[in-house]
Order: structure tokens, then sequence, then C-alpha cells
């Protein structure tokens, strides 16, 4: 596979959008700065990814051992020279570009690897760990083979170095700052405060921030205890043993109201020759199926009623 090319995916305005609503901020901004670092395309014309050659990165990531070498090859110098006095003046095409980073990689491919800004937003390779990378390798595989990936990393690098409340306020000179490690005396800055105004005008005028996650409620909120499968509740019981979930009425559905005790059993407990017709009544009076099948035996010198 040639240096330099993937997938390259693309990501739609409506995924740009999704990320500004993440982080509370306005998608023109966010495409302002890609358009400043990059132009507003990850890749080159013939598919590869855009990259920056940093010589006075891989001066600092070479290691000692490598240092004079690399400097002895042209990929290395102590410090930062700006566009104005012709840092960039050997990297103007893309091939010019590749050509640096192959022989870097050549001497020492993770801090070549480092020593670069890459894709859309030019984010730098050192900064992989807090764009959300294992390793140099990982960041740059993962940014060859989609812009998503890039797009997750910047916010990534929004958060980790504090600049989302400087994008929420447009303080475009704080990012330049951070973002370009200054030096650029607010160039970056005003031309993203431009980009950013033309694009809210036009391209993103009718952009309204999408709703804020709203929060599960307090009986639905997750838990992996209440929500975990609990093997009892998993069992099958056979269709004759199956449990009917209904509750259980102990008085069934079809049995009268229990009648009202005789006038007889109110005093039988004051006469000792009425006990058993007393008991007889009070267990046919409790017991619904007795009431169904047992007749009253009437106190002595009561009359029977007709059933």
């Amino acid at each position: 596979m040639i240096l330099g090319t993937g997938r390259a995916a693309a990501i739609t305005d409506v995924e740009l959008a999704e990320l500004a609503d993440e982080l509370a901020v306005h998608p023109a901004d966010l495409e302002a700065i890609a358009i400043v670092e990059s132009g507003g395309v990850g890749w080159f014309r013939d598919g590869r990814i855009k990259i920056l050659w940093e010589y006075h990165w891989f001066y600092k990531l070479v290691g000692a051992p490598r240092r004079a070498r690399a400097v002895e090859l042209g990929l290395a110098r102590p410090r930062w020279i700006s566009p104005a006095r012709g840092g960039y003046k050997g990297q103007a095409t893309a091939d010019a570009r590749y050509a640096l980073l192959r022989r870097g990689m050549a001497l020492d491919e993770a801090a070549a690897l480092q020593a670069i800004s890459i894709g859309r937003f030019q984010i730098m390779g050192f900064n992989y760990a807090i764009c959300g990378f294992a390793s140099p390798r990982a960041m740059w595989d993962a940014f060859c083979d989609s812009e998503r990936h890039q797009v997750a990393a910047l916010a990534n690098f929004l958060k980790a170095k504090g600049l989302v409340p400087a994008l929420r306020r447009r303080d475009f000179a704080k990012i330049e700052k951070v973002y370009n490690g200054g030096g650029l005396k607010g160039t970056y800055a005003r031309r993203m405060r431009v980009e950013s105004d033309v694009l809210r005008a036009g391209k993103w005028s009718r952009y309204k921030p999408g709703p804020p996650p709203r929060p599960a409620p307090a009986d639905q909120a997750a838990d992996p205890i209440d929500q975990a499968a609990d093997p009892v509740e998993q069992i099958t019981l056979p269709v004759d043993r199956a449990v009917d979930p209904r509750p259980i009425d102990p008085t069934p559905a079809t049995s009268p109201p229990p009648p009202p005790l005789p006038p007889a059993a109110t005093s039988a407990a004051r006469e000792p020759g009425r006990l058993i017709v007393f008991l007889h009544n009070l267990l046919r009076w409790l017991n619904p199926f007795a009431r169904t099948n047992w007749q009253a035996i009437p106190a002595p010198g009561e009359r029977r009623r007709r059933a």
C-alpha cells in the first residue's frame, strides 16, 4: 500500500454538526479551523492524507543518538522557522512532504509519525495519546482510514487542551496559541474568525443546536446489577408446571357471600345444650364448600327453613 493512503472516508456536514452539538460549539467554528489548517480537505488530490513535516519537532523527538544524523540529512533543526522566513519552502508539493516523511521513518518511524501534522485538522502526531490512540502508528492508520477518526481525535484534543470554552467564546487567539504553539502573531486567529463569519452567514446560517441528551430517569438508569440477566428468571417451566402469574384470590369467584350467623348461634355459647348445633353452623358459615352443600341445623325450638 502506498504510504498515506487508506479508505479516505470523508465525513458529512451532519456528522460535523453532531460533534458541534456534543461540544456545545458552532459547527462554523470547527470548520473554520479545518479551512485554515488544511483548506478544509484532509487529503491531497492523489488520495494521500495531508501532512506537513515539522523539522524542529523531529529534532526533539528523534533522540540524541540519531539527532546529528537527522540534521545532516536535512530532516531536523533545533528551532522553528516561520513560513514568512522560509521555514516550509521545501514542502510546496505532496511529493516533497512525503519524501521527508519516508526519510524520517527510515531513521526513526515513531519519531517521524509524531513530527507531522495530519489530516483535515492537521493535528500533530505527538498528540496521539490525548487523542485516544495507543501509539503514533495507530493514530496514523486511523486518520488514513476515515475523517470520522480525525473528528473524534479533534474532540479529544480540544477537551484535553481546555479549548472547548475558548471555542464557545470564539476566542481564536487562544486557539491559535494552544493549537499552533504560538509564533504566528495572530495570523491564524484572524483567518479563523473571517472563515467562521463567512460560514455562519452562508453555509451554516440555518444551523440550530440539537437538543442536549436527556438523562435517563432514575428508575431506568443503567445499573449493572439490576439489568444483569438473572438465571432464575430465565428458566422456562414445563407447560403443566408453569406458574400462573395472576394473583390468587382466596375466595372462589362462584361462592356466595357468607350468610349472617343464625340467631341461635349468638346465644349458643350461653346454652351448653346447643353447642353442637352452634359448632355445626359455625363451620358451615366459615367453609365456602360447606355453605353450598350442608344444610343448616335448626336450634332446639326452631323450625327448619325450606331449602
